[in-house]
């Protein structure tokens, strides 16, 4: 759960800095901040619900069919927002960054 945490601290800080290299940014800048994001973030909440319990080994198919949902959406639902603080940042600190 550490390293997931790392990583996320570490890919906030790249989405950040690519807020000041502006059109000096590779072309899949964006894209690899989006998969790792959502990979990581995936990651972390795996590692939490491990912790709290839940293990694979007594997971029959349905059960882990419902704690891939779960994590699927719970990762969608996190991109989400983090979709909606990107635009709300680019709407009120746009003039500030550029």
């Amino acid at each position: 759960m550490r390293l997931a945490i790392l990583f996320l601290i570490l890919i906030f800080l790249l989405d950040i800095l690519g807020f000041y290299l502006g059109h000096h940014r590779p072309y899949y800048y964006d894209m690899l901040l989006h998969f790792s994001g959502g990979f990581f973030v995936a990651m972390f909440f795996t590692a939490f619900f491990r912790n709290q319990g839940l293990t694979h080994k007594s997971f029959n198919k349905a059960k882990f069919s419902i704690f891939g949902l779960v994590i699927l959406s719970v990762t969608l639902l996190i991109g989400v927002f983090w979709e909606f603080l990107e635009y709300l940042a680019t709407v009120y600190f746009g003039p500030y960054l550029a």
